[in-house]
């Protein structure tokens, strides 16, 4: 399942990219809104389309960048290219959205560094990364949207 619909649509306020979560972690976004439900694609979903800056907090002051590039079903991971070679990055570390790119704002949970494959003929780690959210589970999601500086 790549998709579900909620029973929020425009005459709620419902817009397309509003952020949707579940009580553990992002799950998606809005892609399709009309006047009664909205359309959610799962981060999960297979379409190569749902590039998300995100960071990996190494400390409490420091993190690295990334771009969480899809998931892979059959390993239940997002694979994530992180641009910096030279952090330590470690199991278990938290993956966030890093608010850039103007979709995601930042902060949001993704889940927690499960491997780390160093890359020997590029630049930066490619990190799988177990998802905070079931996407397998969940009754309940609360949707969000980006608050424009100034506002």
């Amino acid at each position: 399942n790549n998709q579900f619909t909620i029973d929020l649509g425009s005459d709620d306020g419902m817009k397309r990219d509003m952020i949707v979560l579940s009580g553990k972690g992002v799950v998606g976004k809005i892609s399709d809104v009309s006047k009664t439900t909205s359309r959610v694609k799962l981060l999960t979903s297979e379409d190569r389309q749902n590039n998300v800056a995100v960071k990996v907090s190494i400390s409490d002051t420091e993190s690295t960048e990334g771009i969480l590039q899809n998931y892979d079903p059959n390993r239940g991971v997002f694979v994530i290219h992180v641009f910096d070679g030279n952090h330590d990055i470690r199991e278990d570390m938290q993956v966030i959205t890093s608010g850039k790119g103007g979709v995601y704002p930042s902060g949001l949970l993704i889940g927690t560094v499960n491997t780390i494959e160093e890359l020997s003929n590029s630049i930066g780690k490619t990190i799988y990364v177990k998802p905070a959210a079931d996407f397998q589970n969940f009754d309940y999601v609360q949707v969000i949207q980006k608050v424009k500086e100034g506002s």
